[in-house]
């Protein structure tokens, strides 16, 4: 049997179920990190440690984003630093 893209994709644990509330229904959120800190993410600029998911099916702010947990990579000079 063959993989859905969406179960090969899954790169993440869910680390509980009393997350910040949802900003538009305001039902309790569940805690997501990534599983392991990749190359990838090494590589971005930044990237975001720790993220909300709203599980209410009829909710369209699925992904909840807070700042705070917003990682920046020092990636050293780019060309454009002159």
């Amino acid at each position: 049997m063959r993989k859905s893209r969406r179960q090969s994709r899954k790169s993440y644990v869910i680390v509980g179920s009393d997350g910040d509330p949802c900003p538009r229904c305001a039902r309790l959120t569940e805690i997501r990190e990534h599983a392991a800190i990749t190359e990838k993410h090494l590589l971005q600029v930044s990237y975001y440690s720790r993220w909300f998911y709203c599980i209410d099916p009829n909710c369209q702010a699925k992904q909840i984003r807070p700042s705070r947990y917003r990682l920046w990579n020092d990636l050293g000079p780019s060309p454009w630093d002159v």
